[in-house]
């Protein structure tokens, strides 16, 4: 570390938890001393608890019907093909748990042993195969040794692997002592450093675990740890609207999925543990677009684990609740921060992030998308939040996490969320919400936030006559400074422009967006020096893609946006759109805020 970026760390570390930083500092000075910190030598059970696997093999089962492993993966890893973050390694002689030409996350796939998941939830004749595979594990990694015993991995593990048991007969000696001595590890090196998904991620692998190894000995050891930190953990992760606090649906999908796993292992007697469930998942049906997935704020990918609208199906199956139903009105979900301004009569959806970034002990998984927002007509994606193709450090992490990649503004193109590293934040924002409800011609988001100080930035979504949009920016401070205003498509869209007005088309679907307020309009795509115009969906994925870049160099002088039409044959002139924004702002019943 240099000495001109100690303000950096500064405002990093300043945010955090005094034990946050405390924990890191005894395992950062236990790691580099070489110190291996004692770990407690829990009785071995004669056998794992035969209820336990029978309500896992039960819930494996329900996944099963709700959303089947693809038969492709399942002979791919027969065959020792083993592909994550969509990269494809060949290893016929067995995995390589150290293998060197690999991201660190591709890895932790490897060491999560998801694979036996989906093998154990067709109930094919892999037994041996799966059993092959654990104990080469066994033996080519020793205790403590990075990242089969990182702690997130190991939890990972845990979980899979007593899934994968409760279907295959291969509950080994050698197994259960190595279930036990992953369990005692865990509870010595839990990541109260880092916190958030992963610390509950802690708590539910003990939790099962110990539940599985027996009320005795062991499983009591386990329970002792994990139960009081998962009842902790749910009271403060997951929020009053039923969202995760990390504001990532990636991650709210993650947890859901754990916490059915944890359900199904305790016979859902845990009471914190079916209210968590019944609220992620009305939470989670809320916030889904019109194609049945996710949101990409935040860190989040499509397709990293059970289908959102399956895991929905799985969750109101398992727990005995009625499917939630989504209706195609304007949705509030706080304090999480997100806002649904839906067309009722197009199937079309308009998703804004108009909240905090997540929570402060926490932010590594937080982007600078303050006021951003997604949009679909019908099945299809047209303004598209850029995704996140990596983790590791360097410019693609740095490009998805800065505001560019983000449909909002920024100023001299300056970040509201100073992110740095693969995961650190320093400087940060606060959102303030103005208005939320009906206005003359529709309904209104009008919120702020103070990230691009000195300036802040107000932004006001409008659903007029239940037929389009009107998007309104404001920035307030010094007279200098030049804003710009993005706007991301997906790359199947075809974008073209006459007389100011941009017509977006793709599979029968179109709208025109009608930009107002600038000095001019830039399109880019597949840009690479700086990084611009790129849609990352899934991780290993970076795909060309159309991006507007609205530039106005005077940005204080007026409010300045743009109109989204659905129906493009329909759009008005930019003056038209200008005209109606003041119209609307005159209107409003939050005038003072301005």
């Amino acid at each position: 570390m240099e000495l001109r970026e100690l303000p950096r760390y500064w405002r990093a570390i300043s945010h955090i938890e005094p034990s946050q930083i405390l924990w890191r500092a005894r395992y950062l000075l236990e790691r580099k001393a070489g110190l291996r910190r004692r770990v407690p030598d829990w009785p071995l059970p004669d056998a794992l608890d035969g209820g336990v696997l029978g309500r896992l093999r039960d819930f494996l089962a329900c996944c099963a019907r709700h959303d089947p492993p693809d038969t492709r993966h399942v002979e791919a890893w027969r065959r020792g093909e083993f592909s994550f973050l969509n990269d494809l390694r060949s290893m016929p002689d067995g995995p390589d748990w150290q293998c060197s030409d690999v991201s660190r996350l591709w890895l932790y796939h490897l060491h999560y042993f998801d694979y036996v998941r989906d093998l154990a939830m067709i109930r094919a004749d892999d037994a041996e195969l799966v059993r092959g595979w654990m104990e080469d594990w066994i033996g080519d990694n020793s205790m403590g040794a990075s990242p089969g015993w990182d702690a997130f991995v190991i939890a990972s593990r845990l979980l899979n692997w007593l899934t994968a048991l409760s279907v295959f007969p291969i509950g080994s000696k050698q197994l259960i002592r190595s279930i036990v001595q992953q369990a005692a590890y865990l509870s010595t090196h839990i990541e109260h450093d880092v916190r958030a998904n992963h610390l509950l991620k802690n708590a539910v692998a003990l939790v099962v675990t110990g539940h599985a190894l027996g009320a005795d000995g062991a499983g009591r050891h386990a329970l002792a740890v994990g139960r009081p930190l998962l009842e902790r953990e749910l009271a403060e992760q997951i929020l009053a609207d039923g969202g995760h606090y990390e504001r990532s649906l990636m991650y709210h999908c993650h947890v859901l999925e754990d916490l059915l796993v944890v359900d199904a292992a305790l016979g859902g007697t845990c009471a914190c543990v079916r209210e968590g469930i019944a609220a992620m998942t009305r939470f989670l049906a809320a916030t889904l677009h019109s194609d049945g997935e996710i949101p990409l704020f935040g860190d989040a990918a499509l397709h990293t684990r059970m289908g959102p609208e399956a895991l929905i199906a799985l969750a109101c199956a398992s727990c005995g609740m009625l499917a939630p139903e989504r209706k195609n009105v304007p949705v509030s979900l706080e304090p999480s921060g997100f806002y649904i301004v839906p067309l009722g009569n197009l199937q079309a959806r308009l998703i804004v992030k108009a909240g905090p970034p997540g929570p402060r002990c926490q932010l590594g998984h937080a982007h600078a998308d303050a006021l951003s927002f997604e949009l679909t007509l019908g099945s299809r994606r047209v303004i598209v939040d850029t995704g996140t193709p990596t983790y590791e450090a360097g410019f693609w992490r740095d490009y998805c996490r800065a505001s560019r990649a983000h449909n909002t503004v920024c100023m001299d193109e300056r970040d509201p969320l100073e992110c740095w590293g693969g995961f650190r934040v320093g400087r940060r924002y606060a959102v303030a919400k103005h208005y939320w409800g009906k206005h003359r011609r529709g309904w209104q988001l009008t919120a702020s936030h103070d990230g691009l100080r000195p300036w802040t930035h107000r932004r006001s979504v409008f659903l007029c006559d239940g037929c389009f949009w009107v998007v309104v920016d404001e920035v307030d401070g010094p007279e200098s400074g030049e804003a710009t205003s993005r706007l991301h498509f997906h790359p199947d869209v075809v974008l073209d422009e006459a007389d100011g007005v941009w017509r977006a088309r793709a599979d029968g679907c179109e709208l025109a967006v009608v930009p107002f307020g600038v000095a001019s309009v830039e399109r880019v795509r597949g840009a690479r020096n700086p990084l611009e115009g790129w849609y990352c969906p899934e991780f290993g994925m970076m795909l060309e893609a159309d991006c507007l870049i609205l530039h106005n160099p005077a940005p204080r002088t007026s409010p300045f946006g743009y109109a989204i039409v659905p129906r493009a044959s329909a759009a008005m002139t930019s003056e038209q759109a200008q005209k109606l924004a003041a119209d609307l702002q005159s209107e409003t019943p939050c005038a003072s805020c301005y």
